[in-house]
């Protein structure tokens, strides 16, 4: 149970941070949102706030001791060691460049609008 409520807690901590830098990279590239809710980005701030909370309580939990419940603490290291194993792994074998924001703006000088699939029905006679 402790692997699983790890892994989960990294693969939302992973996606929010994704997030956040598509959004950012998209935002210096000039691209215009036409989904935009009024949550984001501080939904994603939240989630990576309490996700991270909730994976230090787990990590907490394996360490306190409790005579109800015999915990193992190896479940939850596992996860975090799978993940850097996974991580450092892809990184190594798929080396990236980052594109800095100054960077990225430049390879896209112009603005590029996407139509509204709705609107573009309703112009249509």
């Amino acid at each position: 149970m402790y692997f699983i409520t790890t892994s989960g807690y990294i693969s939302w901590l992973c996606s929010c941070i994704l997030y956040l830098r598509f959004r950012r990279t998209t935002k210096a590239q000039g691209f215009v949102r036409v989904h935009q809710t009024f949550v984001q980005p501080y939904g994603a701030y939240f989630a990576i706030l309490v996700c991270t909370v909730l994976f230090l309580a787990n990590l907490l939990m394996t360490v306190i001791p409790s005579k109800d419940a015999l915990r193992d603490p190896i479940a939850v290291y596992l996860g975090i060691l799978t993940f850097l194993l996974l991580y450092i792994g892809h990184s190594a074998k798929y080396p990236f460049s980052r594109i800095a924001d100054s960077e990225a703006g430049e390879q896209c000088s112009e603005t590029i609008e996407i139509p509204h699939p709705r609107v573009e029905r309703m112009n249509v006679e």
